[in-house]
């Protein structure tokens, strides 16, 4: 219990991260979800931050939803293992085709990302 609420923490964390200002475009500070639209930002880092935040969105209410759960069905464990590995990849990306214009936050973001992924696979699987 005590893995899912630290899992919960993390997970909210990122969320709140994806409001604050994550990129720094010629002295524009873009946030996370605004970062999905904004044209400052080359349409595939577009995609990659609509996917992350998609994931991320996910993961959270999964994360809600899990602390409810007695008993976590092996379906519903495959599905979030697959969540939280797409997500680090489109993190991955995040870094590599974004990596110029990340602020310190985005950083920060991409390391509760991997947290989150060690918590996944090391103590809820």
């Amino acid at each position: 219990m005590k893995y899912k609420i630290l899992q919960l923490i993390v997970v909210t964390a990122m969320m709140i991260c994806l409001f604050m200002p994550m990129f720094d475009i010629d002295g524009v500070e873009v946030t996370g979800f605004s970062g999905m639209f904004s044209r400052d930002i080359l349409l595939f880092g577009n995609i990659i931050i609509i996917f992350i935040v998609l994931l991320t969105t996910i993961h959270f209410v999964y994360a809600i939803a899990n602390l409810f759960m007695r008993n976590e069905n092996q379906n519903y464990q495959n599905i979030m293992n697959g969540i939280v590995s797409l997500n680090s990849v489109f993190g991955l990306l995040l870094v590599t085709f974004t990596g110029l214009i990340l602020g310190w936050l985005a950083i920060v973001f991409i390391a509760l990302m991997i947290i989150s992924s060690l918590i996944r696979y090391k103590f809820l699987t």
